[in-house]
């Protein structure tokens, strides 16, 4: 990430270092270091419940499950397979 890119700041979920034309997004995850994580945008709707259980203190189990749930529920789409994230 260069220190030119745009953040997009969304509350109370995450924040969005930057935001590719090509169904690609990038959080920061250590400001420190620079470390950036970039994932598919279909991975966002996941990505974003799992950070709000996180805040809430949710175990790891725990957070596993109700993913699981959202997903069966229908409230979030499955990941398709052959989604790239780095």
């Amino acid at each position: 990430m260069r220190p030119s890119s745009p953040a997009i700041r969304i509350p109370a979920r995450r924040t969005c270092s930057a935001r590719a034309r090509n169904l690609v997004e990038c959080q920061q995850e250590d400001p420190e270091t620079e470390f950036a994580r970039c994932y598919n945008t279909v991975l966002v709707p996941r990505n974003d419940l799992t950070a709000k259980l996180r805040a809430e203190g949710k175990s790891g189990e725990e957070i596993q499950a109700a993913i699981a749930a959202a997903i069966e529920a229908g409230d979030i789409p499955e990941t398709p397979s052959g989604t790239m994230s780095y």
